[in-house]
């Protein structure tokens, strides 16, 4: 929901005849203006995160919470328990997302770094190996 709060995804499933439907299930639904997100295995352990962020005023501060903190965030999704759970890489302050997350190495130590275009400015959010 770019331009409101939640972020979402699409459950496909066939109902008895074959035909297929969807349901929309939440991921977060504590912010607003989640944008351009990417799939990237930010702990290099095989297993994709999806980073996504707010974005800075998307209609100009209009939609709902578009004044609230920004905030980037990555989900990894448990199988197991058929859920997302988030881990917060910036909240606060002036780090926001735009249309086009990239994660990179970009200082070549090893481990994957977030780049963050957006209206807030250009931001890097270095991680550190553990």
């Amino acid at each position: 929901m770019g331009h409101d709060y939640g972020l979402y995804w699409l459950k496909q499933r066939r109902d008895e005849e074959g035909a297929r439907t969807w349901s929309r299930q939440a991921v977060d639904e504590s912010w607003s203006q989640a944008h351009g997100l990417t799939l990237a295995d930010l702990d290099s352990d095989g297993v994709m995160e999806v980073v996504t962020g707010k974005r800075r005023y998307a209609h100009n501060g209009k939609d709902p919470g578009g004044k609230e903190e920004l905030i980037i965030c990555a989900y990894r999704y448990d199988k197991s328990a058929s859920k997302f759970t988030r881990e917060v890489l910036s909240e606060g302050g002036e780090v926001g997302a735009g249309h086009y997350p990239i994660v990179v190495d970009i200082d070549a130590d090893g481990d994957m770094d977030v780049v963050l275009p957006g209206k807030s400015g250009l931001y890097l959010l270095r991680r550190r190996a553990r």
